[in-house]
């Protein structure tokens, strides 16, 4: 026995992590939880258990920190995209214009 967990809903998926402390269970309505294996034989398990996202008490400024430069980078990206297609506008515009009056460009 590793626990008396009880999951809500039918248990479709047990595995193990690669380093071995934790267990992953999928259950059949999506959900997945992570069970922390503690071993108190280990040294590292200490430190192990302090990097956990639910023991840093800064873990909400950091996943919001992660968040806006995440938004900082879609915003460049977008300016970049619409400066290109305020280019090709002019491109188009500048054509139109041309077919519309071939004989006003050469009097230019």
């Amino acid at each position: 026995m590793v626990a008396n967990y009880r999951v809500q809903a039918e248990l479709t998926a047990v595995e193990s992590t690669p380093d071995g402390n934790a267990l992953v269970l999928g259950t059949i309505d999506g959900c997945v939880s992570v069970l922390a294996i503690v071993d108190q034989t280990k040294k590292d398990m200490n430190q192990y258990l302090a990097q956990m996202p639910s023991r840093d008490e800064g873990w909400k400024k950091k996943v919001e920190k992660m968040k806006a430069q995440t938004r900082f980078k879609a915003v460049g990206s977008i300016a970049k995209l619409s400066t290109l297609f305020a280019e090709n506008n002019k491109d188009v515009s500048n054509n139109n214009a041309e077919n519309r009056n071939p004989g006003n460009e050469q009097s230019a």
